[in-house]
């Protein structure tokens, strides 16, 4: 996806104005009285001191400049205030721009727009112009779109090339009342027609994305292309974008970095930063860390959000650079201040994680939220957690699981229906949680199927419903939930819901055995015991008695000490028989403790001090030696 930003013009142009003779912008002038040659201020200087209100302007401009003397803003603006006291238009104006800029006075937006708006009521187009982008942005006045229309109109009509860029640029992008894409054309056109590559630019983003026109790449590359060769850099960018994807040109990756090499070598943010995501990633041609961190970091330096996130991840996880998690965090800020939701969801997860400094639950919490306003859905579920499990705020867990929940987050789905079916913390609601754990279920989450699958088996809130459960059952054993296969394997064991088939059982529950589940385990060796089914290769009961006894099962304990004592499928070894019995009766057993007697019995001294060290031998090694 190529980023399009919207292109906007700020006109802060120093005005110098002549009287009926000339003023040229030329450090000196020929003066025809005296033959001699005389600087621009040895003209105007006289006029103004005289009061002459456009040579008080005109000196104001040659201190600003520099012209032909040491640039001193200060007495430039002593000479403009002078003029624009007088109600001299242009003076009002450049006077408005030092405040603007903060030249030769400290900056302040407010005294500038008072300014701007004496010029502006004279008809002077570009302080109309520039009284309009500080209604847009709300700089020195309440921000108001209409007065900002109202003050561009007045400075399009005269044909001022950047207001009329500005004008579409409210009708495209603006309030919803004001939005109008066939208005917001037309005065883009107007604009580019006067050769501004900021409206060129603008008119072919509208052709590349169909917006207010008809799609036309090639219309698109023609404006691009005119924009760029005037300099445009965001033109420049389009380019780089075009032929890197291909809209309606042959993809060329070698065009593409030429051009967004030219546009980021002259400050373009996006060009900057796609430059590094491509070197990054080795689109390219090839992988170049250096070079991307370079490109990343100079985006970055401008507040480009998308690049300060990715810098963000890159020292995070030292992506190509040495892990440094207070970089991270200082780039993640940066972005995070900036509105980006990831960078904010990551800034949070360092706080939540205690990976930068010490963990800060607080913080965490503060830009999960700020993320999941946002729409961030894990920062939702994240949210919901910590209020959950470490603030112990069950009122906030609720409304951002359900929050999440209903956006589409499995997870939080499941774990909505996880605690109404619990009643933790809730009041408990079989048919609730019935409903998120059927929404989190379609969206395969294996979890949300078993326990969909065991309030159906168990009439859990609902009649039981064995058909149903098998359903639920086989999509979580498909996606190997072990729980889930050992269930069917019980229900195919037992014959209930379905007819009974330990072949299919067997199939289960060897499933769930090679996941580790010790019940798995010791009913595949109960079936091979029982010779309720055939024997696969390498299987035997001894096999899966042994692994569901070494997790401490005291019914496969007891069954494997049974094997050994009575010699079934194995050599008779009491010893053996000794071990597993006293494991089996030391978990409250009772078969185990009365046949650990009867064993005892059996034994004399000796082989009962043998069988107890090979007990202990075998408890030290973890079960590996028995």
């Amino acid at each position: 996806m190529i980023r399009l930003p919207v292109l906007i013009s700020l006109f802060l142009v120093f005005i110098v104005i002549s009287t009926a003779t000339t003023a040229r912008s030329e450090t000196s002038i020929n003066s025809p009285q005296d033959g001699k040659q005389r600087s621009l201020l040895d003209i105007w200087l006289p006029l103004a001191k005289r009061g002459d209100a456009t040579a008080q302007n005109n000196v104001g401009s040659i201190y600003n400049t520099g012209n032909g003397v040491s640039q001193d803003y200060v007495k430039a603006v002593k000479w403009y205030r002078s003029a624009a006291l007088q109600g001299y238009a242009i003076a009002q104006f450049n006077i408005g721009l030092m405040f603007d800029a903060g030249r030769g006075v400290p900056r302040n937006y407010r005294v500038s727009a008072k300014w701007y708006r004496l010029a502006a009521e004279q008809g002077l187009a570009d302080a109309q112009h520039n009284l309009a982008t500080m209604y847009e942005n709300g700089q020195g006045v309440q921000q108001d779109e209409q007065k900002a229309l109202y003050w561009y109109h007045l400075a399009a009509e005269q044909e001022l090339a950047e207001a009329q860029n500005n004008l579409g640029h409210i009708y495209e992008n603006g309030q919803e009342k004001n939005r109008d894409l066939e208005t917001a054309v037309k005065w883009y056109k107007l604009s580019a027609e006067q050769d501004l590559p900021l409206a060129q630019a603008n008119i072919g983003r509208l052709y590349l994305l169909g917006k207010g026109l008809t799609r036309n790449y090639n219309a698109a590359l023609a404006w691009f292309m005119r924009a760029a060769q005037r300099g445009s850099t965001e033109a420049q960018y389009h380019l780089g974008s075009i032929y890197e994807n291909g809209y309606g040109v042959p993809p060329s990756r070698h065009k593409a970095i030429d051009w967004y090499t030219i546009s980021a070598e002259n400050g373009n943010a996006d060009s900057q930063y796609q430059l590094g995501i491509l070197l990054e990633t080795g689109n390219a041609g090839h992988k170049n860390y250096v070079a991307a961190t370079k490109w990343l970091t100079l985006a970055a330096e401008q507040d480009h959000a998308q690049a300060q996130y990715r810098l963000g991840l890159k020292y995070h996880f030292g992506q190509g650079i040495e892990q440094n998690y207070e970089l991270a965090v200082k780039w993640y800020g940066k972005a995070a201040e900036l509105g980006d939701s990831n960078a904010q969801y990551s800034l949070a997860s360092l706080y939540q994680e205690g990976l930068w400094k010490k963990q800060d639950i607080d913080a965490a919490i503060q830009w999960f939220t700020r993320s999941a306003e946002q729409e961030h859905l894990q920062a939702k579920y994240n949210l919901a957690v910590l209020y959950k499990n470490k603030k112990k705020d069950m009122s906030s867990a609720l409304k951002w699981y359900r929050s999440a929940a209903e956006a589409g987050h499995t997870e939080a789905q499941f774990h909505l229906g996880l605690m109404f079916d619990r009643g933790e913390d809730v009041l408990q609601n079989y048919s609730i949680a019935r409903k998120w754990y059927h929404s989190a279920a379609n969206s395969d989450h294996s979890d949300a199927q078993f326990n969909l699958a065991t309030m159906h088996h168990a009439g859990r809130g609902i009649p039981v419903n064995y058909k149903t459960a098998i359903h639920w059952y086989e999509q979580a054993a498909a996606q190997n939930h072990a729980s889930a296969q050992y269930n069917l394997g019980t229900l195919y064991d037992s014959g209930v819901g379905v007819k009974q088939d330990h072949n299919i059982a067997a199939k289960w529950y060897r499933l769930a055995a090679e996941q580790g589940l010790l019940e798995a385990q010791y009913n595949l060796a109960y079936l091979y015991d029982r010779r309720l089914v055939s024997l696969q290769e390498n299987d035997t009961a001894i096999k899966w008695y042994k692994l569901a006894a070494a997790q401490h099962y005291e019914p496969a304990q007891y069954n494997l000490g049974l094997k050994y004592y009575k010699g079934s499928g194995i050599k008779k070894d009491f010893s053996k028989a000794y071990i597993w019995w006293s494991l089996s009766a030391a978990s409250g057993n009772k078969d185990g403790a009365a046949s650990l007697k009867i064993l005892e019995a059996q034994m004399n001294i000796t082989q009962r001090a043998e069988a107890r060290q090979r007990m202990r031998n075998c408890a030290q090694s973890n079960f590996e030696n028995c």
